[in-house]
């Protein structure tokens, strides 16, 4: 073997290697630790003003929960270090990595999933509400929360993640909300990683989405805003009969970003449906969030009764209503049920864009199945995720690890009145029948004029290349030629003397 080919092989095994195999986790000072040295290579920084960050010191960091209001010293030496942290008052002290954790929250099982770093998890809140195959499969025990540190589940982890905050000592709060925007919410993957060194991973990972999600924000940014569609997403609170109109910064930041209006400039709850109807009255389209396990909305029909829609007079129902034009996130489930929008969606905004966009713009990427947004009036079929997919390339499996596509940074968006929204998910990207007969003509036109272009540039070419030999030629035939309906025929043909 010659030296350039054993070079060409090491760059060969090493970018694999770097491909193919997550980032090993930060020196571990637990066992060896040397005055001076940095166990932390791999930093991340908090670039979207997210609620929390860190800074770093050679064998500790200190990690700063701005929205539970709540700081906590992680540290790799055996012992917990004797630091003076006069103007910083710490909940937790942790030894990172940690090895074993419990999750009251979905979010952050997606977040560890993602990360490979799901075998790590001993309990969680609810083992029926998972969604992932995998994590279904695993058969993980449920926690049962007692509010205290006192109990086996609590003494057998490093630290308990929760949405909520509570003063133990071993909880984590991971206060996800839709009062972030899209990008603030998955950078929150960089905040668990905290806790496994695994910084590189997680920042990776965040770049690639968020490299998707701000490429297709740019492109549909192009619409001009005479040919924006407008969105609602509502919901209903049976508990308290109330409407919702949702427009936290979550919903109103993807609304823009996938090129559409939001319906309201702010969230507004009704308790008379007659308002209620009136605020959307105007939406183009219309997504729902309320609860798939609310009874009284888990059908369409039951839907349209609930939001004062059946009535058959189709004069008096709004176009979205009239256009089948609603929209639901449910569209994988496990099999009680539960929905994977509310546990994967947050570490995944770029398919959630991708949705939003496709729903409104079919043509954009014609080969884009929605992930979790189904046309509810068109009586979508859900799909299932269970525990015996994992594994199986064919079945369906957690969008987590879909593959983020190439975005092209000059892709654009054909909008005007024969742009429509599909109504079903599945044709989501096939053109309306009255769009696919104003191409075919196009097409036909388009064809016709090529072959004249072709013809006549051939003619050209052969009465130039006869004039060069000096051959004298008869003047052509005067050809009439009409075109009707698309066809170009022949009418008149006179020889010139």
């Amino acid at each position: 073997m010659t030296l350039t080919t054993t070079t060409i092989l090491f760059f060969v095994i090493f970018f694999l290697g770097t491909v193919f195999v997550d980032s090993a986790p930060a020196g571990d000072c637990a066992t060896s630790w040397t005055e001076g040295t940095d166990y932390f290579p791999d930093k991340v920084s908090v670039d979207f003003l997210s609620g929390f960050n860190v800074s770093y010191h050679n064998y500790y960091k200190i990690v700063t929960n701005i929205r539970a209001n709540e700081t906590y010293l992680l540290y790799c030496t055996s012992a917990r270090p004797n630091i003076s942290l006069t103007d910083t008052n710490v909940k937790s002290y942790v030894q990172v990595p940690v090895k074993n954790v419990a999750s009251l929250d979905l979010n952050v099982v997606s977040f560890l999933e993602i990360l490979g770093l799901n075998s790590s998890i001993q309990y969680i809140a609810d083992p029926e509400n998972v969604t992932s195959p995998c994590i279904q499969k695993a058969n993980i025990t449920s926690f049962v929360d007692t509010g205290d540190n006192n109990n086996n589940a609590s003494d057998s982890v490093n630290v308990v993640f929760s949405s909520v905050s509570k003063n133990l000592d071993k909880y984590v709060t991971v206060p996800l909300g839709n009062d972030l925007n899209p990008l603030q919410k998955a950078e929150w993957i960089k905040f668990v990683s905290l806790f496994y060194n695994s910084e590189k991973n997680a920042t990776d990972k965040f770049n690639n989405i968020q490299k998707n999600y701000d490429c297709n924000a740019q492109n549909s940014d192009t619409v001009p805003t005479s040919f924006k569609y407008t969105i609602a997403w509502v919901a209903y609170d049976s508990a308290a009969n109330e409407w919702n109109v949702k427009n936290d910064i979550y919903f109103a930041q993807l609304t823009l970003n996938a090129g559409a209006i939001p319906i309201s400039s702010s969230s507004q709850n009704f308790s008379q449906l007659s308002s209620f109807q009136s605020a959307i009255s105007n939406a183009y389209l219309v997504i729902d969030l309320s609860p798939i396990t609310d009874e009284t909305t888990n059908t369409y029909n039951k839907w349209l009764k609930v939001f004062g829609y059946s009535n058959n007079d189709r004069s008096k129902l709004p176009a979205f209503i009239d256009n089948r034009r609603v929209y639901r996130t449910d569209k994988l489930l496990n099999k009680l049920g539960y929905d994977d929008w509310s546990r994967s969606s947050s570490i995944r905004p770029d398919l959630v864009l991708r949705d939003l966009i496709s729903i409104q713009y079919p043509t954009y990427e014609r080969d884009y199945v929605p992930t979790w947004l189904e046309n509810f009036s068109a009586s979508d079929n859900p799909k299932i995720l269970a525990a015996e997919n994992c594994g199986v390339s064919s079945a369906v499996q957690s969008p987590l690890f879909a593959p983020i596509s190439t975005c092209d940074a000059s892709g654009s968006f054909l909008v005007g009145k024969t742009q429509q929204p599909s109504q079903n998910n599945e044709d989501a990207n096939s053109p309306s029948p009255s769009k696919k007969t104003k191409e075919l003509t196009a097409i036909v036109l388009g064809s016709i004029g090529a072959l004249l272009l072709v013809v006549i540039g051939f003619a050209f070419i052969l009465r130039k290349k006869f004039q060069s030999k000096f051959i004298e030629m008869k003047d052509e035939p005067t050809i009439q030629m009409t075109q009707t309906e698309g066809e170009i025929r022949v009418i008149k043909v006179e020889e010139n003397a």
